[in-house]
């Protein structure tokens, strides 16, 4: 027994003085990335629905295979995720793909919300959750309780349960809500008209916005018909990387600031957000942090 002591002693140390790898653990990806990636689902998933059958998708869906759309990845949107709704879809319908683009939404919202302010401000985040309100989240449709519970759980809050009834009259913004809905409809618009390569191309496609199958799709799914085709139609030569990103950049900074500002009728809360929220944080998140300092700042987006 005695040896037998002796020699795990030996071995404890002969294992404690090999060096350790470093960890191979794969970073977490940056918050631009997440955003981008949600973004890249809820595109997909919009072209599914506004796909008028499915040999329309299977075309789309072997452009994207064959990086005839690598335009949008130029934009910066992940082209496999754009890809995964387009190529598999069972079906094309609007009001079947609308659950897939509120889930997509609901993750942006919730990537953009956990990335603007410093991550070690439990404080703000702990406020959030108490002060963010279900009725005025979900107005904009989007999942109330996971964007909530993401405050919570950087707030090492509770998640406070739905009241029956909404706290203190917080009911949806209707004018935020619209100007949401106008801010998505412009980003949609934008990166669909990137897939032409010509003037002529893009007539086609103004042609097609007008349809009334195509407005009916876009109502169904919840974006302005008219601000759609309207915006497509206004585009006159084929979009350049630069552009695309910059109306990328500016239309999801503007959704966002329009769900942060009208999230919360708490007095006091645009205050906070326009004292708390990071520059550099929503910069590295993708947003364009002025707009979105701005709205906070002026009570309104």
């Amino acid at each position: 027994m005695m040896y037998f002591g002796l020699f795990l002693a030996a071995l404890t140390a002969f294992v404690a003085a090999i060096p350790l790898p470093a960890s191979t653990s794969p970073a977490a990806p940056c918050p631009s990335t997440l955003v981008k990636e949600n973004q890249s689902t809820a595109f997909g998933w919009q072209l599914v629905g506004t796909s008028s059958d499915a040999s329309t998708l299977d075309q789309t869906c072997n452009q994207l295979q064959t990086d005839q759309l690598s335009k949008w990845g130029n934009f910066g949107l992940a082209l496999s995720k754009v890809q995964t709704p387009v190529c598999n879809a069972l079906t094309s319908k609007a009001s079947d793909a609308l659950p897939k683009v509120v889930a997509a939404n609901t993750k942006i919202i919730t990537n953009l919300l956990t990335s603007s302010f410093k991550k070690d401000d439990v404080q703000t985040y702990g406020y959030l959750c108490d002060n963010l309100r279900y009725e005025q989240v979900s107005g904009f449709l989007l999942d109330d309780a996971t964007i909530i519970n993401a405050t919570c759980n950087l707030g090492a809050e509770r998640l406070n349960p739905r009241p029956f009834t909404a706290v203190d009259g917080a009911k949806a913004n209707r004018t935020a809500v619209a100007a949401y809905n106008d801010a998505q409809s412009n980003l949609y618009a934008y990166l669909y008209a990137a897939q032409a390569g010509s003037p002529e191309e893009l007539n086609t496609l103004c042609e097609a916005s007008q349809s009334k199958a195509r407005q009916a799709d876009y109502e169904a799914l919840q974006l302005d018909p008219d601000c759609v085709s309207q915006t497509i139609c206004s585009i006159k030569e084929p979009i350049s990387v630069a552009e695309g990103k910059e109306q990328l950049k500016k239309w999801t900074s503007v959704s966002y600031a329009n769900v942060l500002v009208h999230s919360s009728n708490a007095p006091g809360y645009v205050q906070v957000l326009c004292e708390k929220l990071d520059t550099a944080s929503l910069e590295a998140a993708g947003l364009d942090a002025e707009v979105v300092k701005n709205a906070a700042c002026s009570g309104s987006a």
